[in-house]
């Protein structure tokens, strides 16, 4: 299925129909996620969660920052604590 645009591309002819679309309600949590995962979640400043945690946190409370917040306390690990 993509091959016939790689094709096109590979030629040099930059007119190729294929089109990425990203909405603005991915946009908004993709920055969301990005500051969630900045946040200093403990006292030395090494706690936290991944950005793919947050992300994921995120489109399970559909956007809702602090129930996000609420969602990664209860479901993710943290990056302080140890995988074992």
């Amino acid at each position: 299925m993509i091959k016939p645009f790689l094709d096109v591309l590979v030629k040099g002819d930059t007119r190729s129909p294929l089109h990425f679309c990203v909405d603005e309600a991915t946009q908004k949590r993709r920055t969301l996620a990005e500051m969630l995962a900045a946040e200093d979640w403990g006292p030395a400043g090494k706690g936290g969660y991944s950005f793919e945690w947050c992300v994921g946190a995120l489109e399970a409370e559909a956007g809702d920052l602090d129930a996000a917040r609420k969602w990664l306390m209860n479901w993710a690990p943290a990056r302080r604590e140890k995988r074992g």
